[in-house]
């Protein structure tokens, strides 16, 4: 992308170039994002291909076609705002001189005709469409001046360094992700990312009020839901699967008392597995079940569970199969 971004801004011609990131988008063989185009643009300017220039809009450009008095003529005498504005222009700027055309810059004009920018582009363009005027409003886009031609493909960009900088960023986001599901104290999280050495859980974040007393799970009973369970749980689907299963509940009674299906609480626990808040599974699939599926996806990998299901046969079920597809953190 920024390969070809510099060969578009050097074939546009001319040493300093004006565009729309939408225009620059739409000119690349694929459709690029805004944000992208942004980014590419800043990398070139460090490198020193190019350099943006301050002024993000160009002046707007004004002719009258018309005498002084058939411009006031064409407008309506409750205008007063209008022709206002129009009075204070013709005070400025000599009939004749509004006549050759000029360039102007529309914050200057609003500010010295003392109205606001939304009335003075009124007026414009009320004046154009009575053909009073001839009117080009303001360019709003990026200028670029080209420092360097070189052949594209010679372009010099540290992609070493782009790339340490992106994997940085998805850490980051990572850890931001962590910290949404994370289902223990959330203030003893962001201490211990800053390595604060003695971070205590704080008993006031919502996981801590939430958290339940660790009581010996019951398996030979399936939980019952509470009748005063129209309270709103702010809790993430998968984290409400993440505490029965912790106490024990089988994956039927955790989708009987959730009242979701069997697939879709394997769906929750495979997520679970794959960020490390579930590392348990001797309780879900057999030591023996565990050999003969790292077997198979060994044989056949873990693109797809059909395969898998076939070489495996009725003894092993899918949910089996994807449970350890989850915890070796492998496939889709």
């Amino acid at each position: 992308v920024i390969i070809e971004i510099y060969d578009t801004l050097t074939a546009m011609g001319g040493d300093r170039v004006l565009f729309t990131y939408a225009e620059l988008s739409q000119m690349l063989s694929e459709r690029v994002p805004e944000m992208a185009i942004g980014t590419a643009l800043k990398i070139l300017e460090k490198e020193g291909y190019i350099s943006k220039t301050n002024e993000k809009n160009a002046n707007a450009y004004v002719k009258f076609l018309t005498t002084k008095e058939d411009v006031f003529s064409g407008l309506s005498k409750r205008a007063k705002k209008q022709i206002e504005a129009l009075q204070n222009l013709f005070k400025r700027h000599k009939e004749e001189d509004l006549k050759k055309g000029m360039e102007f810059n529309l914050e200057e004009w609003t500010e010295v005709l003392g109205v606001k920018k939304d009335l003075l582009k009124r007026l414009l363009n009320n004046l154009l469409k009575d053909c009073k005027i001839e009117y080009t409003p303001p360019f709003q886009g990026t200028e670029v001046k080209i420092l360097k031609r070189i052949n594209p493909q010679n372009i010099a960009i540290n992609f070493r360094e782009l790339k340490k900088k992106a994997d940085n960023a998805y850490k980051k986001l990572d850890l931001i992700e962590d910290y949404i599901h994370h289902p223990y104290c959330r203030q003893k999280f962001i201490l211990d990312y800053f390595e604060e050495e003695e971070s205590q859980e704080c008993g006031v974040c919502d996981n801590c009020l939430n958290k339940q007393s660790p009581a010996s799970p019951q398996k030979e009973k399936t939980p019952q839901p509470s009748k005063e369970k129209a309270a709103i749980n702010t809790k993430l689907t998968q984290l409400e699967t993440l505490e029965l299963y912790q106490k024990g509940y089988t994956i039927e009674q955790i989708a009987q008392y959730r009242e979701l299906t069997v697939g879709t609480i394997v769906n929750h626990l495979c997520f679970l597995f794959k960020k490390n808040l579930v590392k348990d599974i001797e309780s879900l699939v057999s030591q023996v079940k565990q050999r003969k599926i790292k077997r198979a996806i060994d044989k056949l990998g873990a693109g797809k569970l059909k395969p898998l299901k076939d070489e495996l046969g009725e003894e092993v079920s899918y949910e089996e199969i994807k449970i350890i597809v989850a915890k070796l953190g492998i496939g889709k």
